[in-house]
């Protein structure tokens, strides 16, 4: 679904929380759907992103949701969800604990992927 268009746009407001929904489709009816959940009273912004339908073939399938925001100040430190456990603290472009030789096809790529079930 890289080249997905976005379908549609909701937004939920209540006392306590906003969600903004956003829903993208493509030509072989493939959607997904990305909420975006914040609470007054954190700082925090809660992502759920849901595939609706996977193709299945031959071929394994891995899935990537890039993120991209240039205005969010967070000198290159955020927090990332261990698998539904606990949440922790990451550093961009860093793998504590795991050494990857420098060669420019690959400097920044995987130090910047986590996974989640």
């Amino acid at each position: 679904m890289r080249y997905s268009k976005l379908a549609n746009v909701f937004v939920q407001r209540s006392d306590l929380v906003s969600q903004l929904t956003l829903v993208y489709s493509d030509s072989d009816n493939e959607t997904a759907v990305v909420k975006a959940r914040m609470t007054f009273d954190t700082p925090l912004i809660e992502w759920d992103v849901n595939l609706e339908t996977i193709p299945v073939n031959d071929t394994g399938k891995e899935l990537v949701v890039i993120f991209e925001s240039f205005v969010i100040g967070n000198t290159g430190y955020f927090f990332a969800d261990q698998n539904g456990l606990e949440m922790q603290q990451r550093y961009l472009n860093e793998r504590i604990g795991y050494w990857l030789p420098s060669d420019s096809r690959f400097d920044n790529v995987s130090q910047n992927f986590y996974p989640v079930t």
